[in-house]
């Protein structure tokens, strides 16, 4: 698959695959902040911080519970 996918120019790494995995069950992938990852960069991601993955209300349980542990410190 990622020979098809690079045929196409479109980049390919396991996490693009683990994020597409989890978004087709139903839930939802993003960095610590709530934004999209970006793998525009490759695999640093430097626009992101961190990756959160889950259930739709298990992701923003977790988003919720970074963000007031971000402003506590």
């Amino acid at each position: 698959m990622a020979e098809q996918l690079e045929k196409t120019g479109i980049s390919y790494t396991p996490k693009n695959a683990g994020v597409l995995i989890v978004e087709e069950a139903g839930g939802r992938v993003t960095d610590f902040d709530g934004q999209p990852l970006d793998f525009a960069g490759g695999v640093e991601r430097a626009a992101n911080r961190g990756i959160v993955a889950g259930t739709i209300t298990t992701h923003e349980q977790a988003i919720r519970a970074l963000s007031t542990d971000a402003k506590a410190t």
